[in-house]
């Protein structure tokens, strides 16, 4: 079973997380929220690929073909080849845990 590691023990400067004594950790339950970081990018490029196989979806189109209120703000010109080589220009890092539901 995994534990949940609250985000204070992360150390922003090594990258490295510190592993809380017994008594403070947290089981992991089905509702518990944690960040799935590079993780995510393993199932995003095969659901595209799949998708691109079956012709629904186009590399080189823009984002907003497919998600129309994401073309807003300067983002028109952006590709879903951008998205999955990470050279869409967007921040690398975006501190979600504020607002989980969302």
């Amino acid at each position: 079973i995994g534990m949940a590691v609250r985000y204070r023990a992360y150390d922003e400067a090594t990258d490295t997380g510190v592993e809380f004594p017994a008594e403070q950790q947290i089981p992991m339950a089905r509702d518990t929220v944690f960040d799935l970081a590079s993780v995510s990018k393993l199932f995003t490029s095969i659901l595209a690929v799949q998708q691109m196989e079956r012709g629904t979806l186009e590399l080189e189109a823009p984002v907003a073909r497919y998600l129309p209120g994401f073309g807003r703000a300067g983002k028109q010109d952006v590709t879903i080849r951008h998205l999955l080589t990470h050279t869409s220009g967007f921040r690398a890092w975006i501190a979600l845990y504020g607002a989980p539901t969302h």
